[in-house]
């Protein structure tokens, strides 16, 4: 069982370590994850990965800060299906960004902990202002016996797979090709909360979600979902609106989600959406009663395109068009 722990946290036993900010957790995480775990193996020793409880940008340029593919109760639950030894989650403040590079390699990375091997991407850059790079740390490595292994680019049709680049995507609406580099669909995770109930009204009852308002919300549409609803087995199929709901001249950003086939009270629960595909855009109707004949239409679409869906997460190649 994995252990949650601090970046200010000893831990005793011998550790492959992976590091780094795991957004989305998407596969060039999980390539990470899987050279973590074969280290771990071979060095008869305990996995775990280093992280962060903020993207860096946010205490570093704080207006380019990205929204996020995940919050962290998201990363967690991701990060344990792995069964990772322990979760290690720093906290990434001013102090924290203003370590110089060396002083993190020697107090910190090997000097709170016993590392056997450590794991980065190509990318990983470190210390005050990111002097340090996954090179430097290679170097340091070599001359304590420490095997730090450099991963590089993971990349789908000749595309480096990028944080950034699924962030766009969703964006974008794009939720198919996103979940190509994912390796399994975007999710958004929240509180359902009381709406206006116009859903209801028109004989589709609506769960409205109030997302972390540090997460990309993808653009707004009509999508067919899947919710999994807190506390319950399994998955239902479901059909999400995002948008302004121009047809009740309505102006605020909504996240509704009709789950079909369910008939019970979510007011205050935890649900989660998956995005499968995108079904159109949002539409301005001349009466709700043209809306609602749209709604049916898009339960139907969503019945096809979800039964069709092949619900395989623990094999990502099914995402990748060669």
């Amino acid at each position: 069982m994995d252990m949650i722990a601090s970046g200010s946290d000893t831990i005793e036993e011998p550790l492959a370590m992976a590091i780094g900010t795991f957004d989305g957790i998407h596969l060039g995480h999980q390539q990470l994850i899987k050279i973590l775990k074969d280290k771990a193996l071979s060095y008869k020793c305990a996995s775990a990965i280093y992280t962060f409880d903020k993207h860096p940008l946010n205490v570093l340029c704080p207006d380019k800060a990205p929204a996020l593919l995940m919050n962290n109760k998201q990363k967690l639950s991701v990060l344990r299906q792995y069964g990772i030894d322990y979760i290690i989650l720093n906290e990434f403040n001013k102090a924290f960004a203003d370590i110089p590079a060396d002083k993190f390699v020697n107090n910190i990375l090997f000097g709170l902990y016993h590392v056997k091997s450590v794991i980065v991407g190509f990318d990983f850059t470190f210390g005050y202002k990111g002097q340090g790079d996954a090179q430097l740390l290679k170097d340091e490595g070599q001359k304590r016996g420490i095997d730090v292994v450099i991963v590089p680019p993971v990349k789908v049709n000749g595309v480096t797979v990028s944080s950034s680049l699924i962030r766009r995507l969703v964006n974008d609406g794009c939720v198919e090709e996103a979940a190509r580099y994912l390796g399994r669909p975007f999710a958004l995770l929240g509180e359902v909360h009381a709406g206006h109930k116009m859903g209801h009204k028109l004989g589709f009852p609506t769960a409205n979600l109030t997302p972390d308002p540090g997460v990309v919300v993808p653009r707004s549409g009509v999508y067919a979902t899947e919710a999994v609803i807190s506390g319950m087995d399994g998955t239902w199929k479901a059909v999400t609106n995002i948008g302004t709901r121009p047809t009740f001249n309505d102006t605020h950003i909504s996240i509704e989600t009709h789950i079909l086939d369910y008939d019970g009270q979510l007011y205050g629960q935890e649900l989660e959406i998956r995005f499968i595909s995108r079904l159109r855009d949002e539409m301005l109707f001349s009466n709700p009663e043209r809306l609602a004949r749209q709604i049916r239409e898009d339960i139907d679409m969503a019945r096809q395109v979800l039964r069709n869906f092949d619900r395989t997460p623990s094999d990502p190649k099914k995402y990748i068009v060669n």
